[in-house]
């Protein structure tokens, strides 16, 4: 059941990937706050980490990556035992909280400090991002569910 529940989850992170990355891009065609780039920070964080060029390729690389194997595995290993109601519930808390890593552990490792507060964009850094992070919530708790219905 669990590894099944695990691949549900990958699944399910694949599409939530696709989700936020569609709007990722979206932010940054149309300008938005462009002091915020978390793919030329992910391939930064790679570089200095393992070596990898620090390029945009590793960047959504990583962001795959993460959202699709961490995430993604994550959440159909938690899912079943958390207490919110409906998958699509369970993945906005769950994406609450990997925004709040996001927040206090990649930030700082990425030299943006707590929260992004060294990007220089007040509270806009925290707010878009956690609206990016519920868009992948959304997209994983809804395709999960229906993965599991359909089991």
């Amino acid at each position: 059941m669990l590894t099944r529940n695990l691949g549900y989850g990958m699944i399910a992170g694949l599409v939530g990937t696709l989700a936020i990355s569609v709007f990722m891009v979206a932010k940054a065609v149309s300008g938005m706050m462009p002091e915020l780039n978390t793919i030329r920070m992910l391939a930064d964080v790679g570089q200095r980490f393992f070596g990898t060029p620090e390029i945009p390729f590793f960047g959504w690389f990583y962001h795959a990556v993460i959202g699709i194997v961490a995430w993604g595995n994550l959440f159909g290993a938690a899912a079943d035992d958390m207490p919110f109601g409906p998958y699509w519930v369970r993945a906005l808390v769950f994406s609450t909280l990997a925004w709040l890593v996001m927040m206090l552990g990649f930030m700082p490792v990425a030299v943006a400090g707590f929260f992004g507060a060294r990007l220089g964009a007040g509270v806009g850094v925290a707010v878009i991002t956690l609206l990016l992070h519920w868009v992948f919530g959304l997209a994983l708790g809804l395709t999960y569910g229906r993965l599991r219905r359909a089991a």
